[in-house]
């Protein structure tokens, strides 16, 4: 899904309200990115925060889009107009489904870091190519189904893999291996991205 653009934002009794142009793909309880919505003297609004509320307002024939999200915060920031973006974050699956299916743990922290940026990049990639094949009813923080969750988790797992590879998992074997055979085809049949797209 796009980015939603802001245009507008506001902090009041530790409730940030950010004016959107569109409501579409917004749903109350959906983790969502917040950039460029900070400006100088008001950096307090970009990271990642989680929608609790998707409001649709009508005055006369001006329709207004707003979202909110809560924000601790000493005093109240007036509204005032800005140009930034909301995009929201898929959470299919977590570190601990990837830790599984790998079926062993990280042994660093940076290993650790690196899992997580895997996990994210899966998630966020999934959701991306299931929108694309035309799957527009999937939930962000809900999985449609078993084998997306095995898809994005299968895809999470090859992105770890494949780390300071060059084209594949690394290997520890002395003699040279046969040309890599990937799983991105079964990892796109699991999320039911096998067929293309007719327009």
């Amino acid at each position: 899904m796009s980015p939603v653009t802001v245009t507008a934002a506001a902090l009041t009794d530790d409730v940030v309200t950010l004016t959107v142009d569109t409501i579409s793909g917004l749903r109350v309880g959906y983790k969502v990115t917040v950039q460029g919505v900070n400006t100088d003297p008001q950096p307090h609004f970009d990271g990642t925060h989680t929608l609790t509320g998707v409001i649709t307002t009508t005055v006369g024939d001006v329709t207004t889009y707003t979202v909110t999200y809560d924000k601790n915060h000493n005093g109240d920031i007036p509204e005032y107009d800005c140009l930034g973006y909301v995009r929201v974050v898929c959470q299919w699956i977590g570190t601990a489904d990837v830790e599984d299916w790998l079926g062993i743990p990280p042994v660093s922290a940076a290993d650790e870091a690196y899992l997580d940026s895997c996990v994210e990049s899966a998630n966020q990639w999934s959701w991306d190519r299931r929108q694309a094949a035309g799957y527009l009813t999937d939930l962000a923080n809900v999985a449609p189904n078993q084998s997306v969750i095995l898809g994005t988790v299968m895809y999470a797992g090859t992105l770890y893999r494949e780390r300071a590879s060059v084209d594949s998992f690394t290997s520890f074997q002395d003699l040279p291996t046969v040309a890599p055979v990937g799983n991105l085809g079964q990892i796109l049949r699991l999320l039911g991205c096998n067929k293309p797209k007719v327009a």
